[in-house]
């Protein structure tokens, strides 16, 4: 391990920090790559806007070999924090910098979150939060709608107003900047800036609503827009129908319209011990947790200590998951457990943290 490499890395973490805290561009800027890179912890969030800003999948040499990709000729690598090893680094390479390796014929597909911020898109969201307010007229104000009903859900009273609304303003320019390039809230900080234990405790908080709402959006939307498309073009072909059995009539049939909610939850999803194996070991939403899960469960630990651990793992968060059997699953965790939904098969199922 080079130690030369890891001084200049701690470097670049504290000058990073130091723009960041001092500088609303900055940080606005920084939490636009903590939404693009939502596994990483905040010290690896922080070394990766110093390297790379626009990073968008980060991935080990070995990692992107899985999916048929390795770094191009002479590509710049980024240097992250080993956490599993004080005082060493980890390189990984972005996407960005990777290309096909034609030698792979069976690579792993990678896909992205690729949304506009449409019309089609607002109205999808609107009916995924079930949000009927007509002043919610784009990404902005429904986002900021939600995060603020987080906010105050999980936020003590103890904490100002003031720090609430930044929180919900954070949650939304990251939750907008999935869709596209705009900045709803280009101003978060006044000019004394942000501590770094003020800016360490918002991002804790918003990188966890983040994830799942992200989590929440990547299984639904892609649902939502399908169904909404399909009412639409069956309402289209129900108008041309009624057209042509009344050639003689000029105004334009009335056509009733449907409303689209998103997909109804009606039974409970039974998972056999192999499913749920498969979302043990597909790990948590934060960096290297599937790692440390997998290293707990070759040790022996009695109830408590198992309930506990996953418990302080998977926190509050999320991810999409596609079971052995082809079943595309969305797994919400909280304090007491896993929630986890099949929209294909219209079932849900709640495992405690014990019964795992």
């Amino acid at each position: 391990m080079n130690e030369t490499k890891y001084l200049k890395l701690q470097k670049k973490y504290g000058e990073a920090l130091n723009r960041i805290c001092t500088s609303n561009l900055e940080l606005i800027r920084f939490f636009k790559t903590a939404a693009h890179n939502f596994r990483l912890g905040f010290n690896n969030a922080v070394v990766t806007y110093a390297q790379e800003p626009e990073a968008t999948a980060l991935l080990t040499f070995d990692q992107w070999k899985i999916y048929g990709r390795v770094p191009k000729r002479h590509s710049k690598s980024i240097l992250l924090f080993d956490n599993k090893n004080q005082g060493r680094y980890q390189v990984v390479f972005d996407y960005s910098k990777t290309t096909v390796d034609k030698r792979v014929v069976d690579g792993k597909s990678i896909s992205f979150f690729k949304y506009d911020a449409s019309s089609e898109t607002v109205n999808a969201v609107k009916q995924i939060y079930n949000i009927n307010s007509d002043t919610a007229t784009n990404l902005s104000d429904v986002f900021l709608e939600v995060a603020r009903n987080n906010v105050n859900s999980f936020i003590s009273s103890e904490i100002t107003e003031e720090r609430k609304e930044l929180y919900a303003r954070v949650i939304t320019n990251m939750l907008v900047s999935r869709f596209s390039d705009d900045v709803p809230f280009e101003r978060l900080i006044s000019e004394k800036g942000i501590t770094e234990a003020e800016l360490k405790q918002t991002f804790g908080f918003a990188i966890d609503i983040f994830r799942t709402e992200y989590s929440k959006l990547a299984s639904t939307l892609p649902i939502t827009l399908s169904a909404m498309r399909t009412v639409a073009e069956n309402e289209k072909q129900s108008e041309k129908s009624e057209v042509q059995e009344k050639p003689t009539v000029t105004e334009k049939p009335s056509v009733k319209k449907t409303e689209v909610k998103a997909p109804e939850i009606k039974s409970e999803l039974v998972l056999t011990q192999k499913d749920l194996d498969e979302i043990i070991v597909y790990g948590s939403t934060f960096q290297y947790g599937k790692y440390r899960i997998v290293d707990f469960f070759t040790e022996k630990h009695n109830l408590s200590e198992q309930t506990h651990f996953l418990k302080q793992e998977y926190g509050v968060g999320g991810f999409s998951f596609i079971s052995s059997n082809a079943t595309r699953l969305s797994v919400m965790s909280n304090s007491k457990g896993l929630n986890i939904v099949s929209f294909q098969q219209s079932k849900e199922t709640v495992v405690s943290y014990r019964e795992i």
